[in-house]
């Protein structure tokens, strides 16, 4: 039964990490506000989390990795922008899953 339940997260976490766009593993970078990813428990947890500035360090986990040189995560990037709204990140964020 822990096995299901962990083999369970780990399918959540690794949705959730493809759905948000971002390079880092989600939840080892706690303290970057993905505030487009659905809600639900991974963004509850992750929210928790950077709260307590924590982290879940996750071995074997899949996360994406950059493919080509000067490659960049689209969402890291539009993240670090001061004047962007949580509506112009989940439209960018559908546009970057559409694209893929």
């Amino acid at each position: 039964m822990g096995k299901e339940i962990a083999l369970d997260l780990k399918i959540l976490i690794g949705r959730a990490q493809l759905e948000s766009g971002m390079i880092k593993p989600i939840m080892d970078d706690t303290e970057t506000m993905i505030l487009y990813l659905e809600p639900g428990l991974i963004r509850h947890l992750r929210e928790r989390l950077g709260e307590m500035k924590g982290s879940i360090v996750i071995e074997e986990i899949w996360y994406p990795e950059l493919q080509r040189e000067h490659d960049d995560s689209i969402m890291e990037r539009l993240l670090q922008l001061p004047e962007v709204k949580k509506r112009e990140l989940e439209h960018a964020n559908q546009c970057r899953k559409y694209m893929r």
